[in-house]
């Protein structure tokens, strides 16, 4: 079979509203990347996108996202681009935040991501961005003493099914 960029394309653009729609707690590996272009060409908008499993969610960012921002018209190209993020994959569980920011690195100019974790984390965790996400979902307009405090706290039993639908919004 002949080299289809436009196939590649259409497969990530699949992916990515199928896992954007994913509801977190069945699906509990997250993503929350953002288009890396200027704001008049859709660049600034995210999304968060849920999967199986680590070894999904990475495998989507080496073999897809990239197609979302930019076409490879030769195959070598796109194999190129894949494999030398695909590197960068394999040291994800053992380094992290290295290979995020080796991700982002990479990735600049086609997308950024803010956040690779499982969703129990976005839920209760103290990472930056986790409260961040949770001060949006409990006062997304105001941030005062309060809301910062709010953020710290983890989502509520009770908050769980709005916080899940919530999610689809953010980055919009």
């Amino acid at each position: 079979m002949s080299w289809n960029s436009e196939l590649l394309t259409e497969q990530a653009n699949t992916l990515t509203q199928t896992t954007s729609e994913r509801d977190p707690r069945a699906y509990s590996w997250g993503l929350f990347s953002w288009g890396d272009a200027p704001p008049a060409i859709g660049g600034g908008t995210g999304c968060f996108q849920w999967f199986d499993s680590r070894e999904e969610l990475l495998a989507f960012l080496t073999d897809y996202s990239p197609a979302l921002y930019m076409s490879f018209e030769q195959e070598e190209e796109w194999i190129g681009f894949r494999d030398r993020l695909r590197a960068i994959a394999e040291s994800f569980e053992d380094e992290p935040l290295r290979s995020l920011a080796t991700f982002n690195s990479v990735l600049k100019g086609l997308l950024q991501i803010d956040w690779i974790g499982g969703f129990e984390e976005l839920c209760q965790g103290q990472e930056s961005f986790c409260c961040k996400v949770r001060g949006w979902f409990r006062d997304p307009g105001d941030i005062d003493e309060a809301a910062i405090q709010a953020s710290e706290a983890p989502i509520e039993p009770d908050e769980l099914q709005d916080f899940c639908e919530r999610l689809q919004e953010y980055g919009f």
